[in-house]
C-alpha cells in the first residue's frame, strides 16, 4: 500500500512526516501574553545590566578579575536582550519575518549566538570562582589577561556551535503560500538531533558544571568554617602575597625534607606562621 507524504508546519517550523497533516493557527491571546513577558523580560534585562556596568565602569581602575567577568556577563546578557527578545519581539508583533534571505538566516543565528554566551560566560566565571576559592595558590598567580582568554573561548565556542542555524533556516514559502523565515528539517531525525544538541550544549552541560563548581565551593566554605580555617576572598586568597610566597617556599621542598619519622612538618615556621594550612600544603 502506497503511503503518502504530507507537510505538516508548526509556528517558523517545517518537516516531513507520513500521513500527517495539520497546521497550527496564532492564536492572539496567547501572542499577546508572550509578547508582554518578553517585553518583562526586555525591559528588566536592559535595566539591570546597564545599573551593573554602569557602576563597574565608575570604578574600573579597581576592578577585580570576578568583576571583569561581571562586566562579561552582563554585556552577553544585553546582548541576549537586543539580539534574541528584542528581534523575537518585533517578529511576534508582525507574525511574519519582514527580511529577505540574508536577514533571516542572520538574525537566527545572532540569536542562538547570544544564548551559547550567556551561558558560557556564566560557566567561565563558575570555573573562576571555583579555582579561586578551591586552588588559592592557583588563582593567585592568574592575570586578568587569563580572565580575557577564558570569555574568548565562551564567544568562540558560541559563534561555532551555532553556525548550523545559517544552513537551518531560510526565506521560504510556506504551507500558506506567504513567505517566512523558516527552519526544514528533513529528513524527521534531524529535528531530533537539533533539539537534543541545543538542549544538551546550552543548558544541561552548562548547569551541570555549574552545579559541580558552586557544590564544590559550598562545600569548600562550610568545612572551612567549621574548622577555623580562613576562607580566600573574591580575588581568590585569603593572605598578603608575602605569605603566599612563604607559604610557596614551604610546599616547594621535597615531600622527604617536608616530613619527619611521623609524617609531621619538620619546618617550625610552617606550623606557627600557617597553623590552618592543610598537610599537604605547608610542610
Amino acid at each position: 500500500m502506497a503511503v503518502e507524504n504530507t507537510t505538516s508546519t508548526i509556528d517558523n517550523f517545517s518537516l516531513t512526516s507520513k500521513n500527517a497533516s495539520f497546521s497550527l493557527k496564532r492564536n492572539e491571546d496567547l501572542a499577546l501574553v508572550e509578547i508582554t513577558v518578553q517585553c518583562v523580560i526586555f525591559c528588566l534585562a536592559v535595566i539591570g545590566n546597564s545599573t551593573v556596568l554602569l557602576t563597574l565602569w565608575t570604578r574600573r581602575r579597581k576592578l577585580a578579575r570576578v568583576h571583569l567577568l561581571m562586566v562579561h556577563l552582563s554585556s552577553a546578557d544585553l546582548f541576549v536582550a537586543f539580539c534574541n527578545v528584542l528581534p523575537q519581539i518585533c517578529w511576534d508583533l508582525t507574525y511574519v519575518f519582514i527580511g529577505g534571505d540574508f536577514l533571516c538566516r542572520f538574525v537566527k543565528y545572532i540569536q542562538v549566538v547570544a544564548m551559547y554566551a550567556s551561558s558560557y560566560v556564566l560557566v567561565m566565571t563558575a570555573i573562576d570562582r571555583y579555582v579561586a576559592l578551591i586552588h588559592p595558590f592557583i588563582a593567585h598567580k592568574w592575570s586578568s589577561r587569563k580572565v580575557h582568554y577564558m570569555v574568548a573561548i565562551a564567544w568562540s565556542l558560541s559563534l561555532l556551535f551555532s553556525l548550523p542555524q545559517l544552513l537551518i533556516f531560510a526565506f521560504a514559502k510556506r504551507s500558506d503560500g506567504q513567505y517566512d523565515c523558516w527552519a526544514t528539517f528533513e529528513p524527521y531525525w534531524t529535528l531530533q538531533l537539533y533539539i537534543t544538541a541545543s538542549t544538551l550544549l546550552i543548558y544541561i552541560i552548562p548547569i551541570l558544571i555549574l552545579i559541580f563548581c558552586y557544590g564544590c565551593i559550598c562545600y569548600t566554605v562550610w568545612k572551612r568554617g567549621r574548622v577555623g580555617e580562613p576562607v580566600p576572598t573574591s580575588s581568590g586568597r585569603s593572605w598578603s602575597d608575602a605569605q603566599l610566597r612563604r607559604i610557596e617556599q614551604c610546599g616547594s621542598k621535597s615531600s622527604l625534607d617536608r616530613l619527619d619519622m611521623n609524617g609531621t612538618a619538620k619546618d617550625p615556621k610552617c606550623i606557627m606562621e600557617y597553623p590552618v594550612l592543610k598537610l599537604e600544603q605547608c610542610k
